[in-house]
């Protein structure tokens, strides 16, 4: 059933690779903070919110079983055992994500009842995701336009996402992630579906290249734009390549986004013009 979305925006926030548990999750205090700021910065007052979906308890509970193995037959410094449980546990998210198990259907799960349950209160959704999360996102945006009661009228009102906005995405890597078959929307009377992706030149998770090696741009177009282009006329989407500027490298380039002033000032113009 169609809802009317005239309530104040959400934007709701999805991580990605992360240590720790779901209570360590700052990602969307963070987007609440740039939001806050950039609407600061230009004078403005819009209503909205930010909520989050975390999933990093239910990666650590799938995992709890090789942690124990782990903790048992690494013998040597604390240091030692810090670093390789983090180097599992960083590992094993991207193997949950890739390899569709159990655990990445709960995933995704989680996120998609959350959409829905904004959606249903009739609150337009505007799905903003980092690194792994854009992966689980992607794949929750496709399973709603597939079912019968989404995405299936002249009016933007079925839609319970209305843009997706994609931070340091890895969906370019296609031998880890292979490609999605991106669903068509089924009315397109009016604009195409929106997707908004940041990527920085350096960050590793965007590039494939462990060492943060640059990737090889056109223009502004990087791996997911090259790799989506060929379905975006036939399915009714579109794609908005940005690239990051700010002078951080490796690791450092894919933590990036959340402060960045650019950013903050996309999600303005993509929700209020």
């Amino acid at each position: 059933m169609t809802q009317p979305l005239n309530k104040e925006p959400h934007f709701i926030v999805v991580h990605g690779v992360q240590t720790g548990t779901d209570d360590d999750i700052q990602s969307d205090k963070q987007i609440r903070n740039l939001l806050k700021s950039r609407l600061k910065a230009i004078n403005r007052e819009e209503q909205y919110t930010v909520l989050g979906v975390k999933y990093e308890d239910l990666n650590d509970e799938a995992q709890s079983a090789s942690q124990m193995l782990l903790s048992v037959l690494n013998k040597g410094s604390p240091f030692s055992k810090l670093l390789s449980s983090r180097i599992l546990d960083l590992v094993g998210d991207v193997y949950i994500a890739s390899k569709g198990t159990k655990t990445a259907n709960k995933i995704r799960d989680k996120i998609k009842k959350r959409i829905l349950k904004s959606y249903q209160d009739g609150h337009p959704v505007y799905l903003v995701a980092h690194s792994l999360g854009t992966v689980y996102c992607l794949d929750v945006i496709c399973e709603l336009m597939k079912e019968g009661d989404y995405y299936n009228k002249s009016t933007q009102d079925s839609w319970p996402v209305q843009s997706y906005i994609t931070l340091g995405s890895p969906l370019g890597l296609t031998n880890i992630f292979k490609a999605r078959k991106l669903p068509p929307v089924r009315h397109p009377l009016f604009s195409p579906f929106s997707w908004h992706n940041f990527h920085h030149p350096l960050d590793p998770v965007v590039s494939g290249n462990i060492f943060g090696a640059p990737i090889k741009f056109d223009g502004v177009l990087g791996p997911i734009e090259k790799c989506y282009k060929d379905q975006l006329k036939n399915a009714h989407w579109s794609i908005d390549a940005y690239r990051v500027a700010q002078s951080k490298q490796w690791l450092l380039a894919h933590i990036c986004y959340w402060k960045d002033p650019m950013i903050g000032d996309a999600l303005i113009d993509i929700v209020w013009g």
